[in-house]
């Protein structure tokens, strides 16, 4: 018995190892915010008008007002989390927006969270300025629940080359 299970892990570890490595899982983030040259989905490919965008995001000021409630997150706020953990992000994206613009019954704490998920979603699509711009509100605001993450990524620099 002991023979076997020696054979087999020693088999197992020769063909871990003449195994090329795969990486699971999303890609790593890069350590600074790239410059603002990149080009996000254009709006007739699922993207977001900057217009528009700049808009929502100068709106975003407005959930200093918004009730505390215990309810659970709406259907909206979980598929959005569910897109983004699958990568879908411009379905992410523009869920979190409508539970952040209110348009669910979402209260503060959820859309706190929606507000920091679609700070990274629009990273992700390459909406650099416009992440930074949600990061820094999230940073500047110290009762959001994800101020030190935000500030993390305030600390970021601008990628060269």
């Amino acid at each position: 018995m002991t023979r076997t299970r020696t054979g087999l892990a020693v088999l197992a570890l020769s063909v871990s190892l003449s195994l090329p490595s795969v990486a699971c899982g999303p890609p790593e983030l890069p350590a600074c915010f790239p410059a603002s040259s990149a080009v996000p989905a254009d709006e007739s490919e699922g993207g977001f008008s900057r217009t528009t965008l700049k808009w929502e995001i100068d709106k975003m000021a407005a959930l200093v007002d918004v009730p505390d409630s215990d309810a659970p997150p709406s259907e909206v706020f979980l598929n959005a989390q569910r897109d983004m953990r699958t990568e879908f992000y411009q379905d992410a994206a523009k869920g979190f927006l409508h539970v952040v613009r209110g348009d669910t019954s979402d209260g503060k704490k959820i859309r706190y969270f929606a507000q920091y998920d679609l700070a990274m979603m629009l990273f992700r699509l390459r909406y650099f300025e416009e992440a930074r711009r949600v990061f820094r509100m999230i940073a500047e605001d110290h009762k959001h629940p994800r101020t030190n993450e935000a500030d993390a990524w305030m600390q970021r620099k601008t990628c060269t080359g």
